[in-house]
């Protein structure tokens, strides 16, 4: 500028104010020229009588528009599966949140440990692979009840699902993301174990082929047998949880529910009836999935459970909550926050 082109000051009477250079947003020219003062409301060019006000000046901020690879539904989706994946074993949380997951899944491990080590000095083995879910039930059922309200209480109290589905994420993909967690959480509870005992078994019978093919063959009914149990119980243990917002109500409904219907369906075992006494395990979870494993998985029944001839309806009954506990978990979450 030149060295006699000097910008008024406020309240100065000289001469009218040099004129100004147009600028565009996001330009990069020289410095922004000397703003004409502009009282509010005024509709451009020098304000009349307003000697001595405050100038208006307008900055470019350099706002730009996203212009990178939008992920969508699917990506959503996945990131909270993952999400709340990791949170049901306390990962990417405090140290506390880890003690009751990862403490639950090392007392799960310790029996197929002992077998390991029974079996490489005996040749016997004490667990069979199909029965770890009915022995080891009260473990399955503490983890279910701590983690599966955990998994749902927070965004219910802090009012945060308005926020998830604002985006492309759908009701139904939060309800099923959800679910899939959960139940990938609970069948690596299970199968770990499993897993563990195969191992240690498996080391021992490496110069016996035919005998390591045939501990194969028990590992996959065991292992189709845990994934139905993770997704009945957890489809179950979410549908319970998703109407309380509190963690400490819906843990008390899960864990309630499974000593309720322990109690009664132990009563109506001692029934004298043999066809009654047969159907007493379709009233509480855990002797219901152990019936539909003798029926649908040719397994090995336990002592405690015999189904006679009603294996049909054990089958029936499962697959008959199973849809039930996953609509009405649907249902929750078209509604919610609506």
């Amino acid at each position: 500028m030149p060295a006699d082109a000097q910008e008024p000051t406020p309240g100065s009477t000289g001469g009218p104010a040099p004129a100004q250079v147009p600028r565009t947003p996001g330009s990069t020219g020289g410095p922004a020229p000397a703003q004409v003062p502009r009282t509010p409301g005024s509709t451009g060019g020098p304000a009349a009588g307003t000697a001595g006000a405050p100038a208006g000046v307008i900055y470019d901020l350099g706002y730009r528009r996203y212009g990178g690879v939008r992920l969508g539904r699917g990506h959503i989706a996945r990131s909270l599966f993952l999400h709340s994946l990791r949170g049901s074993y306390g990962i990417g949380r405090g140290a506390r949140a880890k003690i009751l997951p990862f403490a639950v899944l090392a007392i799960m491990c310790a029996p197929a440990a002992v077998a390991v080590v029974i079996a490489s000095q005996t040749g016997t083995q004490e667990i069979r692979y199909d029965a770890y879910p009915f022995m080891f039930q009260l473990l399955i059922v503490i983890f279910l009840a701590a983690q599966a309200p955990e998994m749902l209480s927070r965004d219910l109290r802090h009012h945060v699902l308005p926020l998830y589905f604002s985006r492309p994420l759908r009701r139904d993909d939060y309800a099923l993301a959800k679910l899939g967690a959960m139940t990938t959480a609970l069948f690596a509870l299970i199968a770990i174990p499993l897993l563990v005992l195969f191992a240690g078994i498996a080391f021992t019978l490496v110069s016996k082929p035919g005998e390591l093919w045939t501990e194969t063959t028990e590992l996959v009914p065991g292992l189709a047998n845990a994934g139905v149990h993770a997704l009945v119980l957890a489809a179950a243990g979410l549908a319970i949880s998703s109407f309380a917002s509190r963690r400490a109500y819906a843990t008390g409904a899960v864990a309630g529910l499974y000593v309720i219907s322990q109690v009664v369906a132990d009563i109506v075992r001692s029934a004298p009836s043999q066809a009654v006494r047969e159907r007493s395990g379709l009233l509480t979870p855990f002797d219901l999935l152990e019936g539909f494993k003798q029926w649908a998985l040719r397994g090995t029944a336990v002592e405690e459970i015999d189904i006679g001839g009603a294996g049909w309806l054990y089958g029936l009954v499962t697959v008959a909550l199973l849809v039930a506990a996953v609509a009405v978990l649907l249902a929750r979450y078209r509604r919610v926050a609506a």
